[in-house]
This record gives structure tokens, C-alpha cells and sequence, in this order.
């Protein structure tokens, strides 16, 4: 139909024009005003003209519409992933392509992130959308040793994707088993050279001390552990010490 052509036809000048944005706009206005910046793009509120339901799939799709659409407006997922569901017809939308069922509308948010002038408020206020998109690059050069710890602090899953090396110091009293268990995938990561782990005067459990025992159990480059006033019981405590009959480092 004619209104299905002029979605189309919106579609495929807002996929160019997203790409258009990305390669030139958003390098120019970081290279003008931040150097040490990140941008992030994201795609939400998306609708169709066309009837929807949970079990009508697009043609030459694997993923019905209700998958798609989940996918694109889920925070925490990979901005890759959000990609191919716009633009890969066998996979998602098929934006550009001759496919019918194309978004009838949709928002986009851009943000920029100053890393020279960032605080603790501004990063807890990015998001996780914002979040996923921080590469190994901008956490290496760009963001300070405060600003990967406050980081860690709200974004702990992405963080533990980052990085390491040193001193990990956790020992500020914010700290759960959650935060640990984003700490045993640091010490796990064999390309971490991390040397001393603080995490004392936190609120770690049992639970907690059970992953890092394990995580602990291989590390061959941790020399100093310092995880006294915490709210470890026997449980963890046994962990420990079988972990240090293994750990010939420590």
C-alpha cells in the first residue's frame, strides 16, 4: 500500500541519516567541543502501522515482532545486537531493504559524556544504555581512577568487562556480594594483572566469599588480600581457607 511505501521510504532515509549522524555529526561535534568524549545512540518507543502480535513473524525472519521489538527496547542490550535488528532482514527489521512491517515511528537519544569534567552524580545519572556503550579505550585513557571506581560502583557488570591491573580497592564500604561477583569476573579474566584486592570494611557474605574463593583458587597474580570487618561466617570462611591451600601466591 501507499502508506507502507512512504514508511518504507522514512525508514531507509532515517537508516542513512543514522549513519550519516554517526560517522560525521557526532565525530565533529565531539572533536569541537569535548576531545575526551563518548557518544551514545539509542533507539526506543518504536511502533507499527501495520496489526502486531506475539506470533506473527516478518517474512525471511527468525525473530517475531514482539522479539524485535523487546530487543531494541531492552537498556541492557548490546548496541551490535540492537543494530542487526534494525537493519538485518533475516534477523529484525530489515531497514533499507524491501521488507514490509518497517517502524512506523520511533525516538532516538543522543548523549554526549564528558570525561574531563564527569562526577560520581553524572555517572550514576548515565544509564545503562550510556553504560553499555563506554569502550576499553575511553576506560584506559579517558576515565580516571575515581571515575572507574564510581563505575564499578553503579555499573558493576560492565565494569567487569573492562581492563584491570594493580590494586583493586573496594574497601570504602559500599560493597555487596553482587559487586563481588563482578570482582570475581575481573580476578578470573587471565589479561587482569591485578596484585593487591581490597575489599575490607564492606558488607560481604558468605555468598560472596564463596565466589571469590573460587575465583581466587587458580589467580597466580594476586599477592595481597585485605578483607577483614566484613559479615563473613563460617561457610565462607572454610571457602577461604581451602582457596589458600591452593593458592601457592597469596
Amino acid at each position: 500500500s501507499a502508506e507502507r511505501i512512504v514508511n518504507l521510504v522514512w525508514a531507509t532515509l532515517a537508516l542513512y541519516w543514522i549513519v550519516s549522524l554517526e560517522d560525521i555529526l557526532v565525530q565533529e561535534v565531539v572533536y569541537r567541543f569535548y576531545r575526551h568524549s563518548t557518544v551514545t545512540l539509542a533507539m526506543t518507543d518504536l511502533s507499527w502501522c501495520d496489526f502486531d502480535t506475539k506470533k506473527q513473524y516478518w517474512r525471511k525472519s527468525w525473530t517475531s515482532k514482539s522479539e524485535i521489538r523487546a530487543g531494541l527496547e531492552d537498556l541492557e542490550g548490546d548496541s551490535l545486537l540492537k543494530w542487526t535488528l534494525l537493519t538485518n532482514a533475516n534477523r529484525g527489521l530489515g531497514l533499507g531493504s524491501d521488507e514490509d512491517g518497517v517502524p512506523e515511528s520511533l525516538s532516538m537519544e543522543l548523549l554526549l559524556i564528558p570525561w574531563g569534567s564527569l562526577t560520581e552524580t553524572g555517572i550514576k545519572e548515565l544509564g545503562p544504555i550510556a553504560a553499555k556503550s563506554i569502550c576499553k579505550s575511553e576506560w584506559i585513557y579517558h576515565m580516571s581512577r575515581k571515575q572507574r571506581h564510581y563505575f564499578f560502583k553503579y555499573y558493576p557488570i560492565t565494569a567487569s568487562q573492562m581492563p584491570w591491573g594493580g590494586t583493586i580497592a573496594l574497601d570504602t564500604g559500599h560493597w555487596e556480594d553482587s559487586h563481588l561477583a563482578a570482582c570475581a569476573r575481573i580476578i578470573e579474566f587471565s589479561a587482569n594483572k591485578i596484585e593487591e584486592l581490597f575489599i575490607n570494611n564492606n558488607r560481604i557474605t558468605d555468598d560472596g566469599a564463596l565466589l571469590l574463593s573460587e575465583a581466587l583458587k587458580h589467580n597466580h597474580t594476586i599477592k595481597k588480600l585485605w578483607m577483614y570487618d566484613n559479615s563473613i561466617g563460617d561457610t565462607g570462611a572454610k571457602a577461604i581457607a581451602g582457596m589458600l591451600r591452593l593458592n601457592g601466591v597469596l
